[in-house]
């Protein structure tokens, strides 16, 4: 059964595979962005970042005279009318997409205060090019950009395409339905017949941090513990709309993407950089959503 559903934030693209160069230097093959920045520490004799640095703010911090290029292959199968682009130091970035420059002044945040959000032009059909200039030195912190908007994506392995909004959402894994990064809030809007106006509602699987019960617009009630059911008594016979509020978690869009190892248990730094065995160019995404149909009664 597939039901409406709403999201409380545009939906995500995680920008995390990109083709770089320092300066004027050659672009090289497409590698994780996290991995870039541990490949050019290497390479000028830096620290590599993990859980053995010094924390920022007690290491000096030499200046950063060199520019580090991304750039990444966008393919999409609609015109997108207003996307943004959201980054930290967006205000000592560079950006351009499709060959036009992107004015970086910033008109939101995305999740975190650092992380500023900046209007793009529109993503055409098809493969776009968007290029981000970052200052580059020893106390740089290489991370991954993240492309908002009114779309679905659809992972396939190591890469994705954008695509239409999803108009109705099954219940499931939503990763498997154009929500693969999305860490918002989630509404499934049920409309439920109620005979002799009493009314309860059992979710018993589904991955996020708790659901909360609406009915007719009004928060009456939340489900997060067993037996994971909400009773509401002496509503008005006859249909009511009923939404479901999935509250998200991040672990999809801030989480270890490329991380295989399902033996990690501790999650620092160095659970973002792995290699070896522990590693994976291909998504590794958790499920997450209402994962089955609910019981209602």
């Amino acid at each position: 059964r597939e039901v409406p559903f709403t999201l409380s934030e545009p939906n995500v693209a995680v920008l995390d595979m990109a083709q770089y160069k320092v300066d004027d230097g050659p672009y090289r093959p497409a590698k994780e962005v996290l991995r870039i920045g541990q490949t050019l520490r290497e390479e000028y004799g830096y620290a590599p970042q993990g859980g053995k640095m010094a924390q920022p703010w007690v290491s000096e911090k030499p200046p950063m005279n060199q520019k580090l290029t991304l750039r990444f292959t966008i393919e999409s199968e609609t015109e997108i009318a207003a996307p943004l682009l959201a980054l930290e130091q967006a205000e000592r970035a560079e950006a351009v997409l499709n060959g036009q420059s992107v004015r970086m002044e910033a008109v939101g945040w995305y999740v975190d205060t650092k992380i500023k959000t900046v209007k793009l032009p529109p993503i055409k059909k098809g493969l776009n090019t968007l290029c981000i200039v970052l200052p580059f030195g020893e106390n740089a912190n290489v991370e991954n950009a993240f492309l908002l908007g009114d779309f679905g994506v659809r992972v396939s392995g190591d890469g994705y395409v954008l695509t239409e909004m999803p108009q109705t959402l099954a219940f499931g894994d939503i990763a498997h339905q154009g929500l693969p990064f999305y860490g918002g809030n989630v509404d499934y809007h049920l409309t439920v017949d109620m005979p002799n106006g009493d009314f309860a509602v059992r979710t018993s699987y589904y991955r996020g941090a708790l659901i909360g019960v609406s009915v007719d617009g009004k928060r009456e009630g939340t489900i997060a513990f067993a037996p994971y059911r909400f009773e509401k008594k002496g509503l008005s016979q006859g249909k009511h709309k009923v939404t479901l509020t999935l509250f998200g978690n991040r672990i999809n869009t801030f989480g270890t993407l490329h991380n295989c190892n399902e033996n990690t248990t501790w999650f620092g730094p160095d659970a973002w950089r792995t290699g070896g065995d522990s590693y994976s160019e291909e998504y590794q995404l958790k499920k997450t959503g209402i994962l089955k149909r609910p019981e209602v009664y």
